[in-house]
């Protein structure tokens, strides 16, 4: 599926991307949408270095229980409101 990313970075990414974008009576959930297949489009120009960080870091989070990964990205957005985001 991916030139880039290894099947557990890919998995990772479908398990936080379906958490964050789920199912819902009028929209399909993020893993059924297809855009992880699309994924090296984006990643194309990356540094090689920063793939192999990514790679790294999405692999440990795939084996990451679901209540684990529902509790970082709430984390995260906890800290994206206090901090004023973008």
């Amino acid at each position: 599926m991916s030139n880039i990313l290894n099947h557990f970075a890919l998995r990772a990414i479908s398990k936080m991307g379906d958490i964050m974008l789920p199912k819902t009576q009028e929209f399909p959930s993020f893993s059924e949408t297809g855009c992880i297949e699309h994924i090296d489009d984006i990643l194309l120009y990356a540094p090689k270095e920063d793939i192999s960080g990514l790679n790294a870091i999405l692999s440990i989070l795939s084996v990451l229980p679901k209540p684990f990964l529902k509790m970082i990205i709430r984390k995260m957005e906890q800290s994206h409101s206090k901090n004023g985001g973008l």
